[in-house]
């Protein structure tokens, strides 16, 4: 899990001024601990020899020490939440990148609630078990070096005790660690899970209704928050067994050094006032010793996912290098040509041997049972699989190596179901590019929806709800042709956008795109009506 490690370093390090801040912070809150016990046994000191005017002075002094240490506190909480924001956008925005990387078959490799989770739970638990614990690390390390430090100034023994019984105090915790790691995976891998599922269930929330069939939900949820549970107590056992070791070390090594500094105390080796500078400073190192075994242990559950993220990573890079090495591709498209095309889904033969040639200006509709392949052409034409056989030409260009973003500039694929993000119905046709309203109503009225955006108080400003549940499904594949036209795309892949509508929203619809000498069209249809027949160049029927 080394590989975890240093890629949370870098993270570190990308933000190594605000970080370099931080430590400072920590670095003078530690001195000022140290100062401040120094202060109270001397005071202590004093008092013994009834030198009131001395013990005064390092009253005050320990009081300002322990002010200005919680001053720190106040300034360095807040600054290390700041800096740990940072770095968690920053990996946020890797897996991003990451995920815009991927190619089509590749991205759905993974359910998209696991991405979710990724940038949730992953994320949370990266925060709070993974640079919070770093921090706090980071601080007790700090604070036992400046303690060793001030315990130079008395006996060798008082070093030697501490070191022997610090490093037995490091030690007793290991042995729970290839646990806790083991288990800090199971636990990433059940919160995964535990989206997945119940994003899945909940948008079939219609169907479930549909059914009687909502007890499903409630099922689904407590089956995933049981594993949850039982994955998260399975950890924490782990986690206790190494609170428990390190304490037990603790426990020893402060009675210890309690007994071997009242010792040196009655043989006049060290002062009495010494005793609450010693126990406060050895204090200090057994507590953080006991605490950096159980706080790194606790630390390494971060690192399969950081693992996990980095694997994402590379394998998104290797297809963005691949796509990146394609040529570019500027000329108009005048024409698909389809050679020996062999492709197979799961051990199912889809295509064995397929030609045709597709000229850019006509009109296809492509027909055939379920199953037939009507799809799978459609995303093999379009790029979105790649792993054929045989050759798909664009042009005279064959299409793997073309740049899939040169491609989809002029290619618009519309789905039966097109996806309507929870935002207004402007967004939903630029995708948030700069096209202005008098644009975005042109393109609305092209595609009939002119009526129905001014008919709503804020017109293209009308939020529309998650999934685009108050549109009707012709309103749906209208904005979505619309996303297409805007930008002035000329080749439609249509995979039956007309199959659930009904006949006079289908016929508006295929008459939009069949009547525009501009366009060209290949539409999946499962009902081509006779009288349609003549608006197509070609009809292919796949078996």
């Amino acid at each position: 899990m080394k590989k975890g490690c240093s890629i949370m370093k870098n993270y570190l390090f990308k933000r190594y001024f605000e970080n370099t801040l931080l430590f400072l912070l920590i670095i003078s809150g530690g001195a000022l601990k140290v100062g401040a016990a120094y202060f109270t046994g001397s005071a202590f000191t004093e008092l013994i020899k009834y030198n009131l005017s001395d013990f005064i002075y390092y009253i005050e002094l320990s009081g300002i020490a322990f002010l200005l240490y919680l001053l720190s506190l106040y300034v360095k909480i807040p600054f290390e939440n700041y800096v740990t924001q940072k770095m968690i956008t920053d990996i946020r925005l890797d897996i991003s990148n990451s995920i815009i990387k991927n190619n089509f078959k590749t991205f759905y490799k993974i359910d998209t609630g696991n991405y979710v989770s990724w940038l949730s739970n992953d994320l949370m638990i990266i925060e709070q078990k993974g640079f919070s614990n770093f921090y706090q690390l980071s601080t007790y390390v700090i604070e036992t070096i400046l303690a060793i430090i001030g315990l130079f100034s008395f006996h060798w023994s008082i070093i030697l005790f501490t070191l022997f019984t610090s490093v037995i105090t490091l030690l007793l915790p290991m042995i729970s660690q290839k646990t806790i790691e083991s288990r800090s995976e199971i636990y990433s891998k059940s919160l995964e899970k535990l989206v997945s599922k119940n994003t899945n269930i909940l948008q079939g929330f219609d169907v479930l209704l549909s059914f009687n069939k909502l007890n499903i939900l409630k099922n689904i949820v407590t089956n995933t928050s049981t594993d949850v549970m039982k994955t998260s107590v399975s950890l924490r056992k782990s986690v206790a067994t190494g609170a428990v070791l390190g304490g037990i070390g603790n426990v020893f090594s402060q009675i210890g050094i309690v007994a071997l500094t009242g010792f040196l105390a009655m043989k006049n080796i060290v002062s009495l006032g010494s005793i609450l500078t010693i126990e406060a400073l050895s204090s200090t190192i057994f507590n953080s010793v006991g605490n950096i075994m159980n706080i790194s242990v606790e630390l390494k559950t971060v690192n399969p996912i950081f693992k996990k993220f980095d694997d994402f990573r590379e394998e998104s890079n290797n297809i963005y290098i691949k796509n990146s090495n394609n040529s570019g591709f500027s000329e108009e498209i005048r024409s698909f040509t389809v050679k020996d095309l062999v492709y197979s889904y799961n051990d199912k033969l889809i295509f064995n041997n397929f030609n045709y040639c597709f000229s850019c200006g006509n009109k296809y509709a492509i027909l055939g049972k379920s199953g037939s392949g009507k799809s799978t052409l459609f995303k093999l034409l379009t790029g979105r699989l790649d792993d054929y056989k045989g050759s798909i030409k664009i042009n005279n260009i064959e299409i793997k190596k073309i740049k899939n973003d040169d491609l989809y500039k002029q290619i618009i694929y519309i789905s039966q179901e097109p996806y309507i993000f929870t935002d207004d119905i402007k967004f939903n046709i630029t995708l948030g590019d700069n096209f202005d309203d008098l644009e975005v109503n042109n393109v609305i009225n092209k595609v009939g929806l002119g009526e129905l955006v001014s008919s709503l108080e804020n017109g293209i400003y009308t939020k529309l709800e998650e999934g685009g549940r108050n549109l009707s499904g012709g309103q749906k594949q209208r904005i979505s042709l619309a996303r297409g036209l805007i930008r002035n795309k000329k080749i439609l892949f249509l995979d039956e956008i007309t199959s659930s509508q009904d006949e006079i929203t289908s016929s508006q619809i295929e008459e939009l795109v069949l009547n525009n000498k501009e366009l060209t069209v290949f539409m999946i249809t499962h009902k081509l009506g006779k009288e349609k027949y003549n608006k197509f160049n070609d009809i292919i029927t796949l078996e």
